[in-house]
């Protein structure tokens, strides 16, 4: 039986058009962000959407110290290609 690949990872640090597309890719509304994967469990905060920067993602609140340091490889070619076609 064939076993399904894992998505490819891009592994920080990121430049800065990686970061500009994630950032673009968190507000674009298209797909679920990345949320943080501690205040995600608290259905009482506003916002847990990941803040993308050189260093990975962080969460946006100052107490939590979530962080990670890659996203999928999709997640930039999905958002570079939907960038191109409103001519970005």
């Amino acid at each position: 039986m064939a076993t399904k690949a894992e998505p490819a990872q891009v592994k920080t640090p990121w430049d800065e058009r990686t970061i500009e597309l994630l950032s673009i890719y968190q507000q674009g509304g298209i797909f679920h962000p990345y949320t943080c994967g501690k205040c995600s469990r608290d259905p009482d905060l506003e916002s847990q959407t990941l803040i993308p920067t050189r260093d990975g993602w962080r969460c946006p609140f100052p107490v939590c110290d979530y962080k990670q340091d890659w996203c999928h490889e999709s997640t930039l070619i999905v958002t570079e290609n939907h960038v191109h076609r409103r001519g970005g």
